[in-house]
Order: C-alpha cells, then structure tokens, then sequence
C-alpha cells in the first residue's frame, strides 16, 4: 500500500512542472496579444497626427501665399502725396480794451420805439416771482423783457439764469447826457443792462436789426416739432429755448403782449422746418403777428396792428 502511495505522488512531481509551463505559456501569449493591439493603437494614432500636421502645413502654406498676394496688392497701390506743411495760423485778435470810463448803465426801450441810455440810481431792482419775492443787484442783470406794464417779465441773468416774474417798480430814474429822468415802467418794453465797461457793441441784444434776426431764425432748423391744442406761451417758450440749443447760440429773444386777447389752442405738427417758416405759421393758425424792435420779437393779435408791420431798428 505504502508503495503504490509513493509511485503515485512520484508520478505528479514528474508532471508538475510540464502542467505550470503550459499555464505559463498562456500567460505570456495573452499578454503578448495585449502588448501588439496596444502598439497597433499607438501606430494608428501617430498616422492619425502625422495627417493632421500634413493638413495644417498646407492651410499655413494657402495662407503665406494669400498674405504674399495681398502685400504684392498693396505695394501696387499708389500712395497719396504727403500733406503739404500747414501754414502758421494767424494770430488771435486781440480783445477789445475795456473801457474804464464807461460806468453801469440801463438801455431803456420804450413803447414808441425810442430808447434812452443812462446810469441808473438804485443798486437793486425788486423781483416777483411765483415762489419768491427778491432784491436783485442790477449788475447781475442781462435783460428783462417785460409786457403789460411790469407785470410780466422774461428776467436773464449773467450767469445764464432765467427767470419768469414781474419787476415791481413803478418808474426808472437815470442819468442821461441830457439830465436825470425818471421814465414810467409802463413806458418801458424791455431793460438791458450794460456793465461797467461794457460798449453798446453792434452784436449787443440791444443793438441787433431786424434782418439779422431773422437770419438767425432762417438758419435754425427744427429736427421735429408737434404741438397739440398747445397754448402760445407754450410754443413760444419752446421756439425761444431751441433757437439758443441752435446756430451760434446767441438765441432770439421775444415777448408776447396779447393785451389781453384770446389765442386759439396751437395744433402743429413738422418735421425738418426753419424757425422762420415755423413762426410764420404759428402766427396765422393763432390769428397773429410779429414785429422786431430793438433786437426783440414782439408778438401781437393781429386786431391791434395798424396797417403794414412796422420794423424798426435804432
């Protein structure tokens, strides 16, 4: 027994090492299977990149000849003489000297066209607005335009305020070369106010004519305007406000004396219109008319106007 046992354990050490060297051998071809689809992938994506830098090379190659094509169009290009050496400007005018000898002064125009010039007595010119009552030192004053009296005033400012309001003075006193006066503000249409220095220069709101006026309003063009059932302050404030925002904005000034007349509503409607052409139709739909007078654009019903319209520059 003891000796079939022995041969038996004999036989399988004899057989072992044939039965490891076949499991071996499957190992080592499986993972030599494994090592060549991986060198195979590796083969098949380097083609794949060699490719694609193959195609890049010749986009770069396409796109070096369209730059050589396009510098060889440009070279061919004739360029454009160089700009001839500018001329020194002209120096500036120098401004005009002040006149020292000249003091403040009130440019008073008056209901019968006239206007008088002189040095004022009072230091402050009492203002009456809808939110406050105020003393306003004549200096600071521009030009006040004024109808019914006082009692309505357009007040500018030299520091570019503007204020609607009346003047609650019952007369002006002034010196003038020919005396002291004292002039009715009931007498007055509209009060400038020359600084100390200041000449009546031709440009001056007190000195401008009729005709420029109205070139003025002639070269102020309104992009659009509509008004509906508009009240005529209104659509006067409105063309007084744009002629400023306008042209070389020195504006128009004008002032309404309805005399207690009674205006139609304004329904208006343009585009692309003069300001000229604007207030001509304005004063026929409201059954009025203009005259200019010192600079200023009075607007009157047409019942008070007395044969044909009178300008008159002095």
């Amino acid at each position: 027994m003891i000796t079939h046992r022995l041969l038996l354990y004999t036989t399988i050490l004899l057989a072992l090492p044939g039965v490891l060297s076949a499991q071996r051998q499957r190992v080592l071809a499986e993972e030599n299977l494994l090592l060549r689809k991986r060198v195979a992938d590796a083969d098949r994506r380097i083609a794949e990149a060699d490719r694609r830098v193959a195609d890049m090379e010749a986009r770069a190659a396409v796109l070096a000849e369209q730059v050589q094509r396009l510098k060889q169009e440009l070279a061919d290009i004739p360029h454009p003489p160089p700009p001839a050496a500018r001329k020194p400007s002209s120096p500036a005018p120098e401004p005009k000297p002040v006149r020292n000898d000249l003091p403040l002064r009130f440019v008073l125009e008056l209901t019968d066209h006239s206007r008088v010039i002189g040095t004022p007595a009072v230091k402050a010119l009492p203002v009456k607005t809808s939110y406050a009552d105020m003393e306003i030192q004549v200096e600071k004053f521009r030009t006040v335009t004024v109808s019914n009296g006082m009692e309505i005033a357009s007040i500018r400012l030299r520091n570019g305020d503007q204020l609607k309001g009346s003047l609650t003075v019952d007369s002006f006193e002034i010196t003038t070369v020919f005396g002291k006066i004292s002039v009715k503000s009931t007498h007055v249409t509209r009060l400038t106010v020359l600084a100390a220095g200041e000449p009546l220069s031709a440009d001056h709101p007190a000195a401008i004519g009729s005709h420029e006026i109205e070139d003025r309003m002639r070269k102020t063009i309104i992009p659009e305007l509509e008004f509906r059932a508009a009240n005529i302050r209104d659509v006067i404030d409105f063309f007084q406000e744009h002629s400023r925002r306008s042209g070389d904005g020195k504006g128009v000034n004008m002032a309404l004396d309805l005399k207690g007349a009674e205006v139609p509503l304004i329904t208006f409607k343009a585009r692309r219109i003069t300001l000229l052409e604007a207030m001509r139709i304005v004063m026929e739909v409201g059954n009025l008319h203009y005259e200019i007078r010192h600079g200023v654009l009075f607007i009157q019903p047409k019942q008070l106007k007395l044969g044909a319209m009178r300008r008159i520059d002095r």
